[in-house]
């Protein structure tokens, strides 16, 4: 089944990895005023963080911690790949780039998808709502998301509730305006403000 193409912005849905990837060789910072070539410059009032592949553990951690201090935009970090593990876990106040937290994307992408169900969020379809194999499709690829996030802790039983939920409107065949798609959204709404940052507000 062709995909849709969203109108509404969404991070992380499909194939989209990373935000704005670009093929920059080399690492640098870009500011809005000359500085230092180094993250941690306080004095930059607008960084931008460019780079092919992020190289070292070091340049790795300082990105996860600007962005996690509220220094350094999330949308502003570009790069295409990472010499560097990603966390797995699934971690609070993380971030959806997969090349830092592979599960907070993987919850982000549900995200996404499940207010494309509860109508938060638009596609183009020829003006027509999604048909049904559609709703289906899109339930299985969160369900699918849902499970293959790595965690355990206090929000492990809404990540259960969530999934359970979208087990049963796969199973039950829902259609958009069914109450159930809403229900779902609402619990991965909140999973995805408490653990990503750069979690929108639809």
């Amino acid at each position: 089944m062709k995909r849709l193409s969203v109108k509404y912005p969404l991070v992380g849905i499909a194939s989209v990895a990373v935000i704005g990837f670009v093929g920059f060789i080399g690492y640098s910072i870009v500011s809005a005023e000359p500085s230092e070539s180094k993250i941690a410059a306080e004095e930059e009032t607008e960084k931008i963080v460019q780079t092919e592949t992020i190289e070292d553990q070091k340049t790795h951690d300082n990105i996860k911690e600007q962005v996690g201090d509220g220094d350094l935009e999330y949308s502003h970090v570009i790069a295409d790949s990472s010499s560097v593990s990603p966390e797995n876990k699934l971690t609070k106040d993380g971030f959806s780039n997969p090349l830092f937290y592979t599960s907070n994307f993987k919850l982000d992408k549900a995200h996404s998808l499940s207010s494309i169900l509860a109508e938060k969020a638009s596609v183009k379809n020829n003006g027509e709502p999604l048909a049904a194999d559609q709703v289906r499709s899109y339930l299985e690829d969160i369900r699918f998301d849902l499970m293959d996030i790595e965690y355990s802790g206090e929000k492990e039983e809404e990540l259960q509730k969530a999934i359970d939920l979208t087990s049963k409107a796969f199973m039950d065949e829902a259609k958009l305006g069914d109450p159930i798609l809403d229900d779902i959204h609402t619990i991965i709404h909140e999973l995805n403000i408490y653990f990503n940052l750069d979690s929108p507000e639809y």
